[in-house]
Parts: C-alpha cells; structure tokens; sequence
C-alpha cells in the first residue's frame, strides 16, 4: 500500500505536534470513551489513532491485543485509519478477508480485523489528527447509527484534546 500524501502534510503533522499526547490523565480519559464506543457498537475493539507520517499512534484504546499495547501503534500501512486521514470522511469496511485492499494486510491475517468504521478527529483549525474507530472480528456492516455513534464520540474526545493543546 502507498501511504497517502495527507499523511506527510507538514500542517497537518505540526496541529498533531500541538497536544500532551502522554499526559497520563488523557490516556485514561481516551481509554474510557473507547471502552464506552466498544460497548455501544458491541464490538471488541475501539481506538482514538493518531495518524503520524509513517505510523499510527494509539492515543486511546479497548481491546487491543498486548503486542500492539506495548508499542503503542502500527505501521501506517497497516492501519485503516490511514483512509480516514486521507480522504478526511468515515470509512467502512465490511469484511476486509474479502477486500482486495485489506485481505492480506496483517491488520486482518494476524491479528484478525474484519470489520472497521472510522470518522476522522478534526482539529480546530481543519487538521485531520487521525480517526476514532470500531474494529470487529466478524463480518459488519456499519449503519448510518453507528457512524452517529462514533461522531459523538469523537466530538467528546475533541473537546478533551482541547484541553490538553500546548499553550492553552
């Protein structure tokens, strides 16, 4: 996969430079909306990912297996987070086992994502940081009413960064 060019935007990477992204307070905050997303869209997984240039960084998460926990994120090219980045709406897949584009991605071979619904973390300024998401282990089509979810979700998790911006 080629990474979108959304993902070196020198603006885009200076807005996600502007946050207290290990302030211990915020992780636990952003863990309990993503634990509350989980639950809502009855799905194992949910994270607050912050897309860098070349990596996702997990802000917030639920579900996620230990080996990701313990380095904080994955490659870029790994991540369905990056499609939300780059064309800055939600994204839903189905069932990436049978996407062409995800099928063979170790998203999907090892650690068994078959669903995803994402909607990007827009900062104030229009920077997309990276995407709140839902991840399942089954086949899901995600409604309307679960991308509602996860923009109410988002909303909440962008009023929390606001409070943790450098210089504010």
């Amino acid at each position: 996969m080629t990474l979108p060019a959304a993902l070196a935007d020198i603006g885009r990477l200076t807005e996600v430079a502007q946050y207290h992204w290990d302030d211990p307070r915020l992780r636990a905050r952003l863990d309990e909306i993503t634990a509350r997303t989980a639950d809502q869209l009855q799905v194992p997984v949910s994270l607050v990912s912050i897309m860098l240039d070349s990596a996702e960084y997990i802000a917030g998460a639920t579900g996620l297996p230990d080996s990701i926990t313990e380095v904080g994120g994955l490659p870029a090219e790994w991540s369905f987070c990056t499609q939300v980045v780059a064309t800055g709406r939600p994204y839903l897949v189905t069932d990436a086992t049978t996407d062409p584009a995800w099928m063979t991605n170790p998203a999907v071979t090892v650690y068994g994502a078959r669903s995803y619904a994402g909607v990007p973390l827009l900062a104030p300024n229009g920077q997309i940081l990276g995407a709140h998401c839902a991840v399942g282990t089954d086949t899901r089509a995600f409604n309307e009413t679960d991308v509602s979810t996860l923009h109410t979700a988002a909303q909440e998790i962008l009023a929390l960064l606001r409070q943790h911006r450098n210089n504010e």
